[in-house]
């Protein structure tokens, strides 16, 4: 199955689509994934999180507060070359 990109209406976690396709849940302040979704950026995923266009570079963060954008320019300086 290839990829395709989802629909704004697929990302809003609130969005009755999403809801009856059993995608995302409710969890309290947080929203469960409940199937796997292919997401094409941060970006995208931070987006279904949130319910609303959001940056996922500067959003998704460790459990150290360090930015997704601040993780992946530090894990590719530490890379091997090739």
């Amino acid at each position: 199955m290839g990829r395709r990109r989802l629909r704004d209406d697929e990302l809003r976690p609130a969005s009755p689509r999403a809801s009856e396709r059993g995608r995302l849940a409710a969890a309290g302040h947080s929203v469960r994934v409940r199937q796997e979704l292919r997401l094409q950026s941060p970006s995208a995923a931070a987006a279904v999180v949130n319910g609303r266009p959001a940056n996922g570079t500067m959003e998704w963060k460790t459990p150290g507060g360090q930015t997704y954008k601040e993780w992946e320019a530090q894990q590719l300086s530490t890379a091997p070359a090739s």
